[in-house]
């Protein structure tokens, strides 16, 4: 745990173009990447806009308790992204609320995946990732997952919102699983 007196360093990366500042990240006197009062990395665009935001705790790992460990804006797009993170995994074990999150502007939920103990997962077989359509809110991709492996997938159309494929993951589903970074 940090003491109160302890150091820390502050590192301060510069655009050379603009020289403005790109990112900062603080670092405790043990080396661990760790602000006591807020996030201990933050990345700026080109624009000099806030794009990046991630809390760790005082061991090193991205956690916070009390909103998302990791906050990304997508200024091209519009989109705000948020992850929680216990102790370095994504979890929000014990609440039925998702640990990663797509937003739009106007605060829209087009993704959410639920996540214990960093494994795809929700209780009682409720859909653990959720993929809706920015435009018409259809939630085109719902896929039930237990402890990091899919059991079963529902398709929609983006615009009418009918069911167009319920089953367990096809090849298709689990090559886009894969390329996306889950396993099956």
């Amino acid at each position: 745990m940090s003491s109160k007196n302890e150091e820390y360093k502050v590192r301060l990366r510069k655009c050379k173009k603009t020289d403005s500042i790109k990112s900062e990240t603080w670092k405790s006197s043990n080396g661990f990447i760790y602000c006591p009062h807020g996030p201990a990395m933050k990345q700026w665009d080109t624009n000099g806009r806030l794009t990046d935001e991630i809390w760790h705790n005082c061991f090193g790992f991205r956690h916070r308790k009390d909103g998302p460990a990791t906050i990304h804006r997508d200024y091209e797009d519009g989109t705000v992204s948020e992850m929680y993170f216990l102790n370095g995994r994504l979890d929000r074990s014990g609440q039925d609320l998702p640990s990663a999150t797509v937003k739009t502007e106007d605060g829209t939920v087009i993704d959410e995946w639920f996540y214990s103990q960093g494994k795809l997962h929700r209780d009682n077989q409720k859909p653990a990732m959720i993929r809706r359509h920015h435009k018409t809110g259809v939630a085109y991709h719902e896929s039930v997952w237990e402890m990091g492996h899919c059991i079963s997938v529902i398709e929609r159309d983006k615009k009418s919102g009918a069911v167009t494929y319920t089953g367990p993951p096809t090849e298709n589903h689990q090559n886009e699983f894969i390329s996306d970074g889950y396993s099956i």
